[in-house]
């Protein structure tokens, strides 16, 4: 998780919205802590040895509204700019969706920036089910 940190910061850089007004503050010991429930999954991709993008998700055994079913957030991804169009997410989100399938899971929900839109999730045949609205509320 400590290796993954400057790469996430880096995609909160380039993909945050109102970064002005919702600083990045990730709390590194709540990650750690799902990691050892084992609700953490993450996915990365290397270049010789090197870390050029990786996929996070959290796994819930039961969702609050759906609680026969086990779900799936796919919380943070990012690839290098230099890596990008090369198959490597494709690649990590296929990995993920098998490895969630085999742990049991049954929906598995992402989202990306309306700014940003890379169309991966059309491609892996997800279906857009919701709109993702924010307000941020001055003081």
């Amino acid at each position: 998780m400590r290796e993954l940190l400057p790469l996430i910061e880096r995609d909160y850089l380039e993909n945050g919205v109102h970064n002005d007004r919702v600083p990045f503050a990730l709390d590194l010991d709540a990650y750690l802590d799902y990691d050892l429930l084992g609700t953490l999954q993450i996915i990365t991709a290397r270049d010789d040895g090197i870390l050029i993008g990786y996929l996070m998700a959290l796994v819930s055994n039961k969702h609050i509204d759906h609680a026969t079913v086990r779900w799936a957030i796919l919380s943070w991804y990012w690839i290098f700019p230099e890596y990008r169009n090369q198959g490597i997410g494709q690649v990590l989100f296929i990995t993920m969706l098998d490895f969630l399938k085999t742990a049991g899971v049954r929906v598995v929900e992402g989202s990306e920036k309306l700014a940003h839109k890379h169309g991966l999730f059309e491609r892996l045949k997800f279906e857009a089910t919701d709109t993702l609205y924010r307000k941020v509320l001055e003081d």
